[in-house]
Order: structure tokens, then C-alpha cells, then sequence
């Protein structure tokens, strides 16, 4: 059964008649202090150079695109920010051929316990690029 959302099961069946399913895993993240001046969501030309040839050699069936900010209550405040910063790397994406199935702002969940580091939040304020195989 394919439910015909961005490619997450194929329209294949196992013996037992489970659905296929694909595999998503984390394959990159663009770290937002690096990509992007702060609050904005251009992405440098270099980066964008990076992001493309990333998308280039990146096995995958689709891609969904995640922004976080370093914490819950941030990522309500900057959620438009958020959006804008994972559209940016979507379009480098569409750009490069690949196909995405999510693009959106997440929750400010932070790496570990990134957010208890003053230093740390950084880590937090990111766009994970999740692959699906």
C-alpha cells in the first residue's frame, strides 16, 4: 500500500503482507551559524556549492528537510526564520535534482544536551537533511 506521500513506502507488500517500507536516516546537517547570516536565510554561495554537490552524490529516494532552532520556545519565535532556512536548502536541493517529500520548521530539539551548554545552543540551531532509502 502506498499512501502516495513523498515516496515514504512503495506499493510493494512483504510475504506477510506488510507494506515496504524505506529506511531514513540523518545524512547531513548544514549548521545555521555557518550557512546563514544570523536570522536570515541566504545561503552563501559557497555553501550552496557544498549543499548542491552534496544532493549530487547523496543516494537516496527522497529527502525530507528539517529546520531547528536551539530550543523549543526559540523555534516558536524564529519559526518563520525556521521555514525560510529550510526552504533555502530546498531549493539548492530542487536545484540539484533531488526530490523532497517534507520541507519544514521542527521543534528545537537540540544534539544531546546541547542546549544545557551556553556554548552548545549553536549546535542546536541547524537544518538536518534526512534521506529515505
Amino acid at each position: 500500500m502506498d499512501d502516495g506521500f513523498g515516496g515514504y513506502m512503495s506499493p510493494h507488500l512483504k510475504s506477510d503482507g506488510t507494506p515496504v517500507c524505506h529506511e531514513q536516516v540523518l545524512c547531513g546537517t548544514v549548521a545555521s551559524e555557518q550557512a546563514f547570516r544570523f536570522g536570515g536565510s541566504e545561503i552563501s554561495p559557497g555553501n550552496q556549492t557544498r549543499l548542491r554537490e552534496f544532493f549530487e552524490r547523496t543516494e537516496a529516494v527522497t529527502f525530507s528537510i528539517v529546520a531547528h532552532d536551539d530550543t523549543p520556545a526559540a523555534s516558536a519565535r524564529n519559526a518563520g526564520v525556521l521555514q525560510k532556512q529550510a526552504a533555502s536548502v530546498a531549493s539548492v536541493a530542487r536545484n540539484a535534482g533531488a526530490r523532497l517529500s517534507e520541507v519544514r520548521a521542527g521543534d528545537g530539539e537540540a544534539m544531546g544536551d546541547a542546549r544545557q551548554d551556553p556554548d552548545g545552543a549553536v549546535q542546536g540551531r541547524r537544518v538536518e537533511i534526512l534521506c529515505w532509502r
